[in-house]
């Protein structure tokens, strides 16, 4: 960049104009705060750096002549954020800081221009700054760069951005292709949760597509294809080569209006979600996709994040047992003293000798959560005969390994997920023998535990004591939990997946049964003991 002709920034310089305003200006857009998680957008404006000099006192504008000022304007000026409603707000609106009223008139008319603008893509750099802030002695017009809009992966900016004008190119045509009515069937057939298949993993999926085809025309609508295009998870755009646009593609009346009937619908789902189909590759990785996985790790540093291990209970999010208020035995000066810990107690189960025994009861995990979890001192399930569907929670192996997962991210660590086998497998392959069994805590599956992510689906881990899988194969990174990032490698990463070992197998205790929405063939049978009652519930569904 070119060096500006005259000093903007110093008074005591003679040619400087103090009256201006020009520090207090530059200083109030550098402060512009982007509201985190938001998106910046490009637009069709142009000409603003000369609209910003048009509008200055004749005598001024030679002045503030400045060709890195000038990058700024025409570079930066046009960026706008956007809501869900679609309303568009530049970046440098006058009325969203103290400008100087002698710069008013300029920025008042960039605002105008940047509003009247239409989105062209979604802005993304690698530059920590927009603009520069000074050359030598003399300073400019610039702001710091959102976090939304930086591009720190192994991709360019301009590949990033790209990418996202793909994203709103794919999900505009998708909207032309299926008809709102379709998209409606498809979500009402999912939220049932029993007709599907596995539904609870497309319906985040088909509710996204239902509330973009639900926009209403014109400018604003336009401007919300762009922001839900840019805020969509990954793949979500990409309606027609995923499973949700194999199952509208079924549900699309043919030429003659005839529908296919829902029984081939409900089995041509269902097999094409079968865990070791859906969104697993087919074919192993190519030596070219190896290559890309390598840069791709070496530059996000994910290496350490492929040493994964069995989970122990102190790291999940529990939400049983309840902690609760330590006793009172009125301590010196108002302390509270803690009750002393019986020596024997341990000998006799006194919760069970002064129990009163109900009746076994039928009940969904909705009520066992809200009537059962917050009396209960002690759960016990049923281990049965016959497989069941078991499961393990595992994590990083190194506390500071990155995030590779959906769920995870600096600012909110969740190195944790599960696995399930596609079969039912026999408790003595989990280290257990038919009969009760102690419940040492109850989580839902990590997916949920910050939400945000209910295309995971939903499920509850009841861990048991003693469980741990004695013959676990594989590292259980699976590509529907990898980072977005990761799709193009995601062969790489399950070949890499199949040939590792988990560790930690001696310290695993976060091992159990899953209850899992959508499945409500189990009937799993638990024992309580709370509040001076003894019961034996059976599970029969989610909700």
């Amino acid at each position: 960049m070119n060096e500006p002709t005259l000093d903007h920034s110093h008074e005591n310089r003679p040619d400087s104009r103090p009256d201006d305003g020009y520090d207090e200006t530059r200083a109030a857009i550098s402060a512009v705060s982007i509201p985190e998680g938001t998106h910046l957008f490009t637009t069709s404006a142009t000409g603003l750096y000369d609209l910003y000099l048009s509008n200055l006192l004749e005598e001024a504008r030679q002045h503030y002549t400045c060709s890195t000022c000038g990058v700024f304007f025409d570079r930066y000026a046009g960026l706008v954020t956007l809501t869900s409603d679609g309303e568009q707000k530049p970046i440098l609106d006058w009325t969203q800081k103290p400008i100087h009223p002698f710069f008013e008139a300029s920025f008042r008319a960039i605002s105008s221009a940047v509003k009247e603008a239409k989105i062209t893509g979604v802005f993304a750099t690698k530059l920590k700054t927009l603009g520069t802030p000074a050359t030598g002695m003399w300073d400019h017009f610039y702001m710091r760069t959102p976090e939304k809009s930086l591009c720190t992966g192994v991709k360019t900016a301009s590949d990033v951005g790209a990418a996202m004008r793909e994203d709103h190119r794919i999900l505009c045509e998708a909207l032309q292709e299926y008809p709102k009515t379709v998209i409606e069937k498809a979500v009402k057939l999912l939220e049932q949760g029993d007709v599907l298949y596995r539904s609870e993993r497309i319906l985040g999926h088909a509710q996204f597509l239902k509330t973009v085809a639900s926009l209403k025309g014109g400018k604003t609508r336009s401007n919300q294809l762009w922001y839900y295009a840019a805020h969509a998870p990954a793949g979500f755009c990409h309606v027609r080569s995923g499973m949700i646009g194999t199952l509208l593609d079924d549900l699309k009346p043919d030429s003659g209006g005839n529908m296919m009937p829902i029984e081939d619908v409900q089995r041509r789902f269902a097999d094409k979600m079968h865990p070791l189909k859906y969104q697993r590759p087919t074919a192993g990785p190519s030596e070219q996709q190896i290559e890309r996985a390598e840069r791709i790790f070496e530059s996000l540093q994910l290496g350490p994040a492929l040493e994964r291990r069995f989970a122990r209970i102190d790291e999940c999010q529990l939400i049983w047992p309840i902690a609760k208020e330590t006793q009172a035995e009125g301590g010196e000066e108002g302390e509270p003293k803690k009750k002393p810990k019986s020596l024997f107690g341990h000998l006799l189960d006194v919760d069970r000798a002064k129990a009163m025994v109900l009746p076994e009861c039928k009940m969904t995990w909705r009520e066992f959560h809200d009537t059962v979890l917050p009396k209960a001192d002690s759960i016990e399930y049923l281990v049965r005969q016959e497989s069941d569907l078991w499961c393990a929670l595992v994590t990083a192996e190194h506390a500071d390994a990155p995030p590779i997962l959906q769920w995870d991210s600096p600012e909110r660590r969740n190195p944790l997920s599960w696995y399930v086998y596609t079969r039912a497998t026999m408790a003595s392959r989990w280290n257990l023998s038919p009969g009760y069994r102690k419940v040492t805590g109850i989580c839902y599956q990590p997916s949920m535990w910050n939400g945000g992510l209910d295309w995971q689906g939903e499920s509850v881990l009841f861990l048991l004591e003693g469980c741990k899988d004695t013959q676990s194969d594989g590292l259980a990174l699976f590509p529907e939990c990898l980072r977005g990032e990761l799709h193009e490698v995601r062969k790489v990463v399950e070949a890499h997946s199949r040939k590792g070992k988990l560790g930690g197998f001696e310290q695993a205790s976060a091992c159990g049964i899953r209850l899992c929405k959508g499945r409500d063939e189990f009937c799993e049978r638990f024992m309580f003991v709370g509040d001076g009652v003894q019961r034996v519930v059976r599970i029969d569904r989610y909700r």
